[in-house]
Order: structure tokens, then sequence, then C-alpha cells
């Protein structure tokens, strides 16, 4: 199992290529690169030259030995009545698409679409994402990567809490990958995520398994807010969570999402904090081959 770390808070903070760096230095196997920048009409991926920028970034990977195993598109995937926005989006996804395959990335994490109060349009939004998804597929082929959806959740302003959304119930997740029924369709679960909507996390892999989960976002939280913070920090019980992981016979890697750990760090003690993000995957990855035994 590789141990992947996310370029998202590291490029905005140094730059890819220096993020790079701090991830190899700190021990990663790889990374997974974080397109939500492209989001923004101003970021260098929407401009004419994206490919260029995507060599340097794939020969700064290789000249220090970092492999892409997945990236992240853009996102949100969909605003209500905005069809412009829709259509922009859309095309910026396929394009982090491109440069993900061009990276090496085995899979790119597609958020579903979530434009509308979940509880109400629950069979509407169904109907929106397979229509969605499988507009993407014909790229997914042509680039040659997988599109992982990802489960979901809305957050009730009026009353500041986390409420089902798309995929955040584990049967409603197998629905959408088995009812898409393509090679180039699979799952991310978000580890985090399950528990804002009142799920455990391993609870969510023995129901989804590992014919369906191909890759994770591996974070941690406390049940309220989604703080994409390092594991064994706050409340998800990881001894269960690798227990699962064991049991469902997990194929993929060990990929963060919980690089807000960083954001509190200064410059100069970021390495000291990726290499302890490291050794606590180790340590959880060790544990997962010792339930595997």
């Amino acid at each position: 199992m590789k141990i992947v770390q996310q370029t998202d808070v590291l490029a905005d903070r140094f730059g890819i290529e220096k993020a790079l760096d701090l991830i190899a230095d700190a021990g990663f196997d790889g990374y997974d690169y974080s397109a939500f920048h492209m989001k923004d009409d101003s970021s260098p991926m929407n401009g004419e030259n994206y490919m260029d920028l995507a060599k340097k970034i794939k020969a700064k990977a290789d000249e220090r030995g970092l492999k892409c195993y997945q990236s992240h598109a853009p996102f949100p995937s969909s605003r209500n009545d905005n069809p412009v926005y829709n259509e922009d989006i859309k095309n910026k996804i396929i394009r982090s698409m491109e440069i993900a395959a061009y990276l090496g990335a085995e899979i790119i994490v597609v958020h579903p679409m979530q434009h509308l109060p979940y509880f109400f349009n629950k069979e509407k939004l169904y109907e929106d994402n397979m229509a969605f998804y499988k507009s993407l597929i014909p790229y997914a082929e042509k680039f040659g990567i997988k599109i992982a959806t990802e489960n979901m959740f809305q957050h009730d302003d009026n009353r500041d809490v986390c409420l089902d959304s798309v995929c955040a119930d584990g049967r409603e997740f197998n629905r959408y990958i088995d009812d898409l029924d393509s090679e180039y369709i699979t799952g991310c679960l978000d580890l985090g995520h399950c528990g804002l909507c009142g799920r455990q996390a391993q609870e969510m892999l023995y129901v989804m398994g590992a014919e369906r989960v191909s890759c994770l976002h591996i974070h941690d939280n406390d049940y309220i807010r989604d703080r994409h913070t390092l594991p064994c920090t706050m409340s998800m019980d990881w001894d269960e969570i690798c227990k699962a992981l064991a049991r469902i016979g997990y194929k993929g890697h060990f990929t963060f999402e919980a690089d807000y750990f960083l954001k509190r760090y200064d410059d100069e003690f970021i390495p000291t904090a990726l290499k302890f993000m490291y050794d606590t995957a180790k340590y959880l990855v060790a544990k997962i081959e010792k339930y595997a035994d």
C-alpha cells in the first residue's frame, strides 16, 4: 500500500515544485494532484499552455521519484439554475482529467452534483448525476483514467449542522457505482465525511466492500465539522477503520486529504509536520497489514 500526500495546501503556499520536494523529503511514495484551483479562470492550468505546465510537474515528480497515484477535479460540479457555470466547470473537469492522466494518475475524484437540497431531491440528483458521469466516461476512456465519485454532505446554515447528501449512505453509493456500470467508474470513500452524516467510516467500508472502494480520502474530524486533519488527533476510531480496510481486502493506496493539519505551522516547521504525517500513515498501514494477516 503506497502512502500518498495531496498537494493542495503545500502547492498553494510554496508552489507545486517545492510542494513535491517537501512531499518527497518527508518520505511519501507519491502525490495526489489537487486541481481545485482550476475552478478559477485565473488558474494557469486553464490557459493555453496547460500541458507545458503539466510536463514541468511530471518532470519534477520523476526527478524526485514520486508517482501521481490519484487526483482531484475542481468543484463544485454544479450550481443550481446556473447553466453557464455548469458547462464551464464540466469543461474544466474534463481538462483536469487530461492533466491527471498525463501525470500518471490512476483515478481522478470528481464530486457528484449536489446543487439541490438533498432531502427533497434525492431522485432528481440521482438522474442528474447519472447523466453527468455518463457524459464523462468517454473522456475517461480517451485519457485512460478512472473516475471516482465520492460520498458528500450538505450543511444546514440555519441549524449549523451537517446533513446527508449524494452517496452519504453506503447503499446509495453502491447504487450509483452499480448503475453506472462502467470499468471507468469507481468509488472514493471520504472517511471523514462519513461521520458528518451520522455514520462510521468502518461501517461504510463493510457496506461497500473493496470491489467498489478503490481509493480513499483519509483524514480525521470531530463529527461536527469537515476538519481535514491528521488521523488519531480527533474523534474517529482508527483501529476499527484499519480493521475494516483489512477485512474487506482494500487494494488501493493510503491517500491523505488531511493537509489542513499543516495550515497553522510556519514555513520552517512544515518539513517536521509532514514527516509526522508520513510516520502516522506508516503506523496505520502497519495496523492494516497486521489485521490482514
